[in-house]
């Protein structure tokens, strides 16, 4: 089975940085007749090893077609910082501290609750994160329990409405 990479900079690349041989065509091949090396290449490399034994999911192979794979294997430091920014993406979108109710425009937004295992979660990976975010679900009590978003909402629909009343003030005949 032909995985299709021979012409593939990065892989090329990755695959000079384990071994001399010339890039296998078959991987299934290299695994019967050299299965030390083959044993080594797959710990050092595994997303390497995924590509040429056909079971890269499309994002990587995607990745090595289009030249953005990195030619040289990501260290353990990097591959746990790129682990914790993206587990830290996914706690930040699934809004673990919850939100206040509140209304947009005539239409009013329910509030959410919070998921105490998300927040601690994120306390312990990102704490300066999880303290915006706690910030933000939570209403200042200065703003009336408002958010800010939801404070100047307010503010400028009180400016639009104190501007049509000195519109029309303006126009209405004086006796």
């Amino acid at each position: 089975m032909s995985h299709g990479l021979d012409n593939c900079v990065p892989v090329l690349r990755r695959w000079a940085a384990q071994s001399d041989r010339p890039l296998p065509d078959n991987w299934a091949a290299l695994m019967q007749s050299s299965p030390s090396e083959a044993m080594r290449i797959a710990a050092a490399d595994p997303e390497l090893v995924a590509l040429l034994s056909g079971q890269a999911g499309a994002s990587l192979r995607a990745d090595a077609l289009s030249g953005v794979l990195a030619a040289a294997v990501p260290s353990e430091a990097e591959r746990m910082d790129a682990a914790r920014a993206a587990r830290i993406a996914e706690l930040t979108e699934s809004n673990p501290f919850g939100s206040a109710g509140f209304y947009r425009g005539e239409e009013f937004v329910p509030p959410t609750s919070g998921n105490v295992t998300a927040q601690m979660e994120l306390l312990a990976i990102a704490p300066e994160i999880a303290a915006r975010l706690q910030a933000e679900a939570q209403p200042a009590a200065a703003s009336g329990g408002l958010t800010a978003e939801q404070a100047n909402f307010v503010n400028a629909e009180a400016n639009r409405l104190r501007m049509e009343s000195m519109q029309r003030a303006m126009s209405t005949p004086q006796f």
